[in-house]
């Protein structure tokens, strides 16, 4: 499977292994991640309601993430090379996923957090992806809003 292109999320979730998996953004998060063949990615996660309220309190990152920069890719790890955040924390961090192809989905799963992989109770996050086709970003803006900044 290629990794250029762009990516849909299908779903998110954070994983621990001694309790249920949580929906960080709700069951219907919304996201997309772009891999450039230049080696230059984009990746956002909104939650389903950040576009009526601008914040939604209680909920990390105010409900919505997104980062770029430079990647690379080997042996089912890729590596994102941060240069622009929403999460200040994360410019100029390396943040490694690790990647596997299920059918048509890109699955990627970060590092365990907080402890190493093999401590019980780990937790990581994984992210799962559906290439997205020509015409599957929604509506386009018509010439006139793009002009606007609509």
């Amino acid at each position: 499977m290629a990794l250029t292109g762009v990516w849909r999320l299908v779903e998110w979730v954070k994983v621990h292994a001694a309790g249920p998996v949580e929906h960080p953004f709700t069951e219907r998060a919304q996201g997309r991640v772009l891999y450039a063949p230049q080696g230059v990615m984009a990746g956002f996660l909104m939650h389903p309601e950040w576009p009526a309220q601008g914040r939604v309190s209680g909920v990390q990152n105010d409900g919505f993430i997104a980062y770029s920069g430079r990647y690379d890719a080997h042996d089912g790890a890729i590596r994102h090379y941060v240069d622009m955040a929403t999460e200040p924390g994360w410019v100029g961090a390396v943040l490694e996923r690790y990647s596997q192809a299920e059918g048509p989905l890109l699955v990627l799963t970060t590092r365990p957090v907080g402890q190493p992989a093999s401590a019980a109770g780990w937790l990581h996050h994984r992210l799962t992806f559906r290439s997205e086709a020509p015409g599957d970003a929604g509506p386009a803006l018509p010439p006139a809003d793009l002009e606007k900044g609509g």
